[in-house]
């Protein structure tokens, strides 16, 4: 459980990244798009290029914690067991 729990931590703090860095990205492509506009361009796909791994990566951590999660509750017998087997089987 204590994997699970370091999974889970660690999959919620790279959302909140995910969101501020296109929060402030976005700012910066709106004020940068006044100037510039093929620049902001530039920028924009840098930033998602940026979020789209983070996006990724976001999903194989959720999934692992879903899975870890699933298995411990499985084994402690906590939670129904096939709302568990569903959670182990979903990933």
């Amino acid at each position: 459980m204590q994997t699970a729990t370091v999974f889970g931590i660690f999959w919620g703090c790279v959302i909140i990244v995910s969101g501020m860095i296109q929060n402030v990205g976005m700012q910066n492509v709106v004020d940068l798009y006044g100037k510039d506009p093929a620049q902001a361009g530039t920028v924009w796909m840098t930033i998602d290029s940026v979020l789209g791994g983070l996006a990724g990566s976001n999903e194989a951590i959720g999934g692992i914690w879903i899975l870890l999660l699933s298995w411990a509750a499985l084994r402690k017998g906590e939670f129904s067991r096939v709302l568990n087997y569903l959670g182990v089987v979903s990933v």
